[in-house]
């Protein structure tokens, strides 16, 4: 099973997402410290009323919009975006111009709207770009999103096979394959993607994962009570109780003590244990 979709941005404003086939629709939402793109919450609503699922994107590093560290920019894009979470699929849009950073500025971007969140989001790059750097301890734990055309021929919607992605080999989530992508009901080019999964995979990855619950620390085990020299019994004595007590204290006591003997034994044993 597979899902055919686009991603789209300020580019498609006014995009009637009704008139276009498409499963899902991916969204850019965020940039830098301090983009917000005016195009996100319309065309996710479009998404959401056009009955369509849906994800929303940061682009990282955003020149001329606060580029920042991956936690200071991961921060942001959750301020802008924290009703969306839960909802769509969220991700990291890790552009060529930003991978000099490494892998290590989009795990700390990852990590942090995980930690905020509780959802995983996703990192979108080409595969030159997944080929320049060792992502092995980001495919742990996010998901790929990954471009590289065959060709710049017109096309609409292929079933092609992810090419196969470092540390996440084939194991691809979605894969952009055309840039120039014609669909009916938009009058322009459109990023054609595929995503490996059913409606209900979608929904696994748009979702938070609960964290761990902790295991109750071990109750300590109760000091035994020091004797107070007193000696308090409640109730009826039983044959057995009887017994070893007549033991104990070396008399003969036949049968069972009702409560006014338990009461009497009491008082004379709690005079002997006092001196």
């Amino acid at each position: 099973m597979a899902l055919n979709g686009i991603d789209i941005s300020g580019w498609q404003k006014g995009i009637n997402l009704s008139a276009v086939p498409c499963d899902f629709v991916i969204v850019k939402a965020t940039g830098g410290t301090k983009l917000v793109a005016s195009t996100c919450d319309p065309q996710i609503q479009a998404a959401r009323k056009a009955r369509k699922l849906w994800g929303f994107y940061h682009f990282a590093r955003e020149k001329g919009y606060g580029a920042s560290s991956g936690a200071a920019e991961a921060k942001w894009f959750v301020k802008n975006c924290k009703n969306y979470f839960g909802h769509g699929i969220p991700v990291l849009d890790f552009e060529q111009d930003t991978a000099a950073c490494g892998s290590s500025w989009a795990k700390e971007f990852l990590d942090t709207v995980y930690q905020l969140t509780g959802v995983r989001p996703m990192i979108y790059m080409s595969l030159s770009v997944v080929n320049s750097h060792n992502w092995s301890a980001v495919a742990k734990s996010y998901g790929l999103w990954v471009a590289a055309y065959a060709s710049n021929a017109d096309t609409s919607y292929q079933k092609p096979s992810a090419p196969v992605c470092g540390a996440w080999g084939r194991n691809v989530a979605i894969y952009q394959y055309s840039s120039h992508g014609r669909l009916r009901g938009f009058n322009g080019y459109l990023d054609l993607d595929r995503f490996y999964g059913d409606e209900a995979t979608w929904k696994a990855f748009a979702t938070a994962k609960p964290a761990a619950k902790d295991k109750e620390p071990a109750k300590e085990k109760a000091a035994p009570a020091k004797s107070s020299g007193v000696l308090k019994v409640d109730g009826i004595m039983g044959k057995d109780t009887v017994k070893a007590l007549q033991k104990v204290l070396g008399v003969t006591v036949d049968g069972v003590m009702g409560k006014d003997t338990v009461k009497a034994l009491q008082k004379w044993l709690n005079k002997k244990l006092s001196k």
